[in-house]
């Protein structure tokens, strides 16, 4: 009968049980005895692996930890059945960006090195663009499109000039003055307006030289390559703000 450790039974408690350091590393040495490592991994040590970012913890309460210590040693102990499949999420929800970080760079370990595919639900689609091959864009329960996120990008077939503002009042008095000389479609976020454009070049120029003539005080203006956010935004219509 094989033994219950090598069965692949991931589990990611969300309250896991308040225990030391010193009881993960036995547990690593346990399940590093009977379940197979990953293939062209030597097996001796390959869980302690996951382990090292959290390794300076040795025998502090777990209680005192971040919650980035936290995730990532629960991350650790899903691993020890060696899952094929590790569902997560939103596996950096309340993390500082050091913290954030640090995740990304286990995750991509455990997929690269480990062979695991990784099921992620997240609202930061910044993450989703660094950690993804392929990303499902939903709106209430329903996919939207799916695909690589240059394949999302692509959706767009078109660049965007981003307008800075010191304020939304402001980028809105902005926003008046462009849709008097220009037939394009502009979008107010926040202080920032954006003009979606395939000409990218001439409408720059021409929206700053408005802008300069009617004596429009604005910060910055740039082209922009469409993000996943520019994607998931014209897609949903949520947040979705035209000017007047």
């Amino acid at each position: 009968m094989q033994p219950l450790c090598a069965r692949k039974l991931p589990a990611l408690p969300s309250k896991p049980p308040l225990i030391r350091i010193y009881l993960w590393k036995k547990i690593c040495c346990f399940k590093a005895v009977c379940t197979e490592s990953p293939k062209g991994m030597p097996k001796k040590g390959w869980k302690r692996s996951l382990l090292i970012s959290v390794w300076s913890r040795i025998g502090v309460i777990r209680s005192s930890y971040s919650g980035g210590v936290k995730r990532r040693l629960d991350i650790a102990l899903n691993m020890m059945t060696n899952p094929k499949i590790l569902f997560l999420d939103e596996p950096t929800v309340g993390m500082d960006v050091q913290s954030r970080i640090a995740m990304w760079g286990m995750m991509r370990k455990i997929r690269d090195d480990f062979g695991v595919t990784i099921f992620l639900t997240t609202h930061y689609l910044e993450e989703a663009d660094q950690l993804s091959n392929t990303v499902c864009i939903m709106k209430d329960g329903k996919e939207v499109t799916q695909g690589s996120p240059a394949q999302l990008r692509s959706l767009l077939r078109q660049n965007s000039i981003e307008i800075t503002f010191s304020s939304e009042a402001e980028a809105r008095k902005g926003c008046g003055i462009l849709k008097e000389q220009m037939s394009k479609e502009i979008l107010l976020r926040a202080e920032k307006l954006l003009i979606y454009t395939q000409t990218p070049q001439s409408d720059i120029e021409a929206a700053a030289a408005v802008l300069l003539k009617r004596h429009a005080a604005f910060q910055g203006i740039e082209i922009a390559q469409p993000t996943l956010e520019d994607v998931y935004l014209r897609l949903t219509q949520s947040e979705r703000k035209e000017c007047v």
